[in-house]
């Protein structure tokens, strides 16, 4: 089998520490120095082209994820709290514990992992505990919860 790999950057931001990738055309990624950047495709040039979207001060953000459903970004932020990111200067804060991990849906739908290894999903306001002791979650495009246990086992759990 062949695979093409291709370059997106140039070597002249920090160290990446986070990707999500939002549609065909755009890319969020997070900084070692905790910053924001989007990258946004340029057809013509066949390159990315990149731009802080934030940067130092108190905005800092350990992950980025952007919904598959609408598009909307959400952020890991100071204190390992969920956020949705509206603007550089607007973020609606979503959880009040602290997350490791998450991976967003919709402007309305994102699961998390947090500290204690329990995994949650915020649902229209509300956030609901789903299992202990797991280790990492993703959700796919049709709501299907995937993650891996504390003995390795890797489960799916599909809501309705």
């Amino acid at each position: 089998m062949n695979v093409l790999w291709q370059r997106l950057n140039e070597v002249r931001y920090d160290v990446y520490y986070s990707i999500s990738i939002c549609d065909s055309n755009t890319i969020f990624i997070t900084t070692f120095n905790l910053d924001l950047i989007k990258g946004v495709y340029n057809s013509y040039t066949n390159t990315y082209n990149w731009e802080y979207v934030t940067s130092g001060g108190y905005r800092i953000f350990l992950q980025t994820s952007c919904a598959s459903r609408d598009q909307s970004l959400w952020l890991l932020g100071p204190y390992a709290y969920i956020s949705r990111y509206i603007s550089e200067h607007r973020q609606i804060v979503r959880s009040d514990m602290a997350f490791m991990q998450m991976k967003a849906l919709s402007e309305e739908y994102v699961i998390g992992v947090d500290y204690s290894n329990r995994l949650w999903v915020y649902s229209y306001g509300t956030w609901r505990l789903i299992r202990d002791g797991v280790k990492g979650a993703t959700i796919n495009y049709n709501g299907d919860i995937f993650f891996i246990d504390s003995d390795n086992f890797i489960f799916t759990i599909k809501e309705n």
